[in-house]
């Protein structure tokens, strides 16, 4: 059962928020806003990433062709699309037309499962959680309409210096849309789990109240699978992500290569395995 939340919700779906006192700096006392930022996705499976990655290298050939024609119009490259242009030509042509070894190299490198047709696909809830000074969202508050502006306030610097901005990540397996029992996740929580299939939290350390609270919030605002279906959907996020681990780690061994070598050359991944 749900304990009582006091979040409240900023804009639909997407912020929600409580405000709490706290000291920083030792001695400094303000007034804190929570930020929950919820979303949703389902985890791409290692098929389906690298088919969205041979696409990602044919989009790019095609914008490297049409740049030496002559094409003026050039869009904003996202990470993925800059690390794929920044491969040997080799390389890029191997990941575009699905060269064996090219291929082996990539399934290694994606944490992306590799689940049949016949497997259901995981699904997810996403959630940020951070803190940011109530006096700076008062005097944004005439810019906000979106949580693009949370999302970019949880990130600054200044802010997780001083151990606000952006706290953690979690995520929470879903069984058929639905959240897992209060009281497994209660059991997680008490055995201080980070790592684990259900429920994965990136700070390794975390305080188990600021989780618990946060929990509150899931079960009492989100716990049907039509609600957690209108939060946003983050699967491209996540497709994107996925893709781009496998060309890091082709970047990384490039130049391992170059090193090894001690100059440029064409790269052929069945030379190295």
């Amino acid at each position: 059962m749900a304990r009582n939340s006091s979040y409240k919700s900023v804009l639909d779906n997407t912020v929600y928020a409580k405000c709490k006192i706290a000291i920083i700096n030792d001695d400094k006392k303000v007034v804190l806003s929570c930020i929950i930022l919820p979303k949703r996705y389902i985890l791409p499976t290692e098929d389906q990433v690298i088919e969205y990655l041979q696409q990602k290298v044919k989009y790019v050939e095609d914008s490297i062709a049409w740049h030496l024609l002559g094409g003026s119009h050039v869009s904003e490259k996202t990470s993925l699309e800059r690390a794929i242009i920044d491969l040997p030509i080799q390389l890029r042509k191997d990941l575009g037309r699905g060269e064996e070894e090219c291929m082996k190299f990539v399934r290694s490198h994606t944490p992306a499962p590799a689940l049949s047709d016949e497997e259901p696909s995981l699904q997810y809830m996403y959630i940020k959680y951070g803190l940011i000074p109530n006096e700076i969202i008062i005097k944004k508050r005439r810019d906000i309409n979106n949580s693009h502006w949370y999302e970019s306030a949880l990130s600054q610097e200044i802010l997780r210096e001083n151990g606000l901005g952006e706290r953690w990540i979690m995520r929470i397996l879903l069984d058929e849309g639905s959240l897992p029992e209060r009281s497994e996740i209660d059991t997680l929580l008490n055995h201080g789990t980070s790592r684990s299939q259900t429920l994965y939290i990136s700070q390794d350390y975390y305080s188990t109240r600021e989780v618990e609270e946060v929990m509150d919030f899931v079960y009492e605002y989100l716990p049907l699978p039509e609600q957690i279906t209108l939060l946003p959907d983050i699967t491209d996020n996540i497709r994107e992500e996925l893709a781009l681990k496998p060309v890091i780690a082709l970047h990384e061994l490039v130049e391992k290569m170059e090193a090894q070598l001690g100059r440029k050359e064409t790269i052929i991944l069945s030379k190295f395995e």
